[in-house]
């Protein structure tokens, strides 16, 4: 299996959460923990699925698939910076800033010298997005 093939399951997982959430349906962090996990067995699935027919033709090549089978097994949905900016926004427009400088400050961001939300790392996004949840954003 192709990187361009894992990136694109990548891309159509991620539309389909997209989409869930477009649509209202997740409405906690456990519930959007939930839709990314069924979106990456999905993404699973199709690549081993994928991987057995090209194991089939292409037995020679056995030094290339127990790569392509570990690539494909890691893949998770990756929260982006756009994803938070927009609760966070909500929060500071219905709490203040107040319950912004707090969120941030415990993500290790000091808001009050300049810290602002793109300091958080990538990481820690769904833990940012679960924090504005309870902060009642």
């Amino acid at each position: 299996m192709s990187l361009e093939t894992v990136i694109q399951e990548n891309t159509n997982a991620l539309r389909d959460l997209i989409a869930a959430i477009a649509n209202g349906i997740p409405t906690t962090s456990a519930q959007v923990a939930a839709v990314a996990t069924q979106a990456a067995e999905k993404v699973e699935a199709k690549a081993e699925k994928k991987s057995a027919q090209a194991e089939k033709p292409a037995s020679s090549e056995s030094g290339a698939t127990p790569q392509t089978a570990t690539e494909t097994a890691a893949p998770a949905v990756v929260l982006d910076y756009e994803a938070i900016k927009k609760p966070f926004l909500s929060l500071v427009n219905k709490k203040g800033r107040d319950a912004a400088a707090a969120l941030l400050n415990q993500f290790g961001v000091d808001a009050g010298k300049g810290g602002k939300l793109s300091d958080i790392p990538a990481d820690k996004y769904a833990d940012v997005l679960a924090a504005i949840e309870t902060a009642g954003a």
